[in-house]
């Protein structure tokens, strides 16, 4: 008798996302950002709504009741970083912000999870280099607004712009870059002290699924996990660098979407 398989549960709510690119050309404005518009793209068909807002988020999930305490207590000591997030947040608000044409030049042939972009291929720019200088740019919280946050390739940086989307109610965060061994691929560092609970079978099958393409697969450190148990946790994913590394990444992690909030939610 074939073994059956436990079908795959489409997703049944619409949760709030953010993407967090770590790349100094990209905050200089040396470098387009196309792999930021490609993962809110990617992450919109499952209902994860990086632009704007999404009607009715539960009062208990939002980002206010996560940043109050329904994290651990150890969480809570690191309110001392808060004077940073706000800088950070002003920083993207004085900065120049991205056209939303660029999230519209993505082509419906980039949209889809897998595949190879025009970088081409999937993990063909496994980490970003380390390139000085640069501030952060895009984001915020209003009705218009998008969470797409550009950030440069240091510790303080990079953990201003999670604890910022943490901040803005986000449930799932992607960072894109810095999962590599150059000096500024610190998005592990910044990410691991945000974790409560590593998913780290999602992160090998992340590295599995870039090895069908690209050996380069392998030299990425991403960690995914959660910030803490039960209703508010947010889900942190950390993504290669390249359109490749963002599709190949999303392509393992959406379709458990639906199995991760109802565990972390519906308990």
């Amino acid at each position: 008798m074939a073994k059956q398989e436990r079908p795959m549960r489409r997703m049944d709510r619409d949760l709030i996302g953010a993407v967090v690119i770590i790349n100094n050309d990209i905050v200089s404005g040396t470098r387009e950002d196309t792999t930021g518009p490609l993962a809110t793209d990617l992450l919109q068909k499952y209902r994860v709504h990086v632009s704007g807002q999404i009607p009715e988020v539960p009062e208990v999930i939002s980002g206010k009741s996560v940043s109050a305490g329904t994290a651990s207590e150890e969480r809570s000591q690191k309110a001392t970083r808060n004077s940073a997030s706000a800088n950070y947040l002003s920083s993207i608000e004085a900065s120049e912000s991205i056209s939303r044409e660029a999230s519209e030049s993505i082509s419906s042939a980039d949209s889809g999870p897998g595949g190879s972009g025009s970088d081409g291929g999937s993990g063909s720019d496994y980490g970003s280099g380390s390139i000085p200088g640069g501030s952060g740019s895009d984001g915020g919280s209003g009705p218009d607004s998008t969470r797409l946050y550009h950030s440069c390739e240091t510790l303080e940086d990079v953990t201003a712009a999670l604890e910022t989307a943490i901040a803005a109610g986000a449930r799932v965060i992607v960072t894109v870059g810095g999962t590599g061994i150059s000096m500024g691929d610190i998005a592990p560092e910044a990410t691991a002290p945000l974790l409560d609970v590593r998913m780290d079978g999602i992160a090998q099958q992340i590295r599995e699924h870039g090895l069908t393409v690209t050996p380069l697969a392998s030299l990425s450190r991403g960690l995914v996990g959660i910030t803490h148990r039960g209703p508010g946790g947010v889900l942190i994913v950390n993504a290669p660098g390249s359109r490749g590394g963002v599709k190949d990444s999303l392509a393992v992690v959406c379709p458990l979407f639906p199995h991760i909030f109802e565990q972390l939610d519906d308990q």
